[in-house]
């Protein structure tokens, strides 16, 4: 079943997750004992969907399947007081033909295809569906 996102992304934010800024985002989801986990991530923006990877042995894949809340942030690198954090429901996917990866590869490693999996890795595309968008607006640092 599809989540059902509500939330949209400001603009005045939209060029912190540009993938051609090459953002990395913290993304936390929920651990099977109530802790929280959260690991930096590769985002690219799509529409008002965030997109992330992960391969299917790793925690956050089990999480998400247990539970598809989320929370991501991404902060300026030029102006650390300047992010967004967007929380949300997973949307888990099977990258079979790798393009989601491949597409990673090429806006954070300069690469036409990620090399970096082992043969036997299985990618998964998480796509964040917001529901509460948090940007304050910090003026830009001179």
């Amino acid at each position: 079943m599809r989540a059902a996102a509500n939330a949209v992304i400001p603009e005045r934010v939209r060029g912190l997750l540009d993938g051609k800024r090459r953002p990395i985002g913290h993304v936390c989801t929920l651990r099977p004992d109530g802790r929280l986990s959260v690991n930096p991530v590769a985002v690219v923006l799509d529409g008002d969907e965030l997109w992330v990877s992960t391969t299917k042995d790793r925690q956050k894949y089990a999480n998400l399947r247990r539970d598809p809340r989320i929370a991501i942030s991404v902060i300026d690198p030029d102006d650390v007081s300047r992010y967004v954090e967007i929380r949300g429901r997973a949307e888990l996917s099977d990258d079979v033909d790798r393009r989601y990866i491949d597409r990673i590869a090429q806006l954070y490693m300069d690469k036409p295809r990620y090399d970096l999996d082992p043969p036997s890795a299985e990618r998964v595309v998480v796509r964040i569906l917001p529901e509460q968008v948090s940007a304050p607006w910090v003026p830009k640092a001179d």
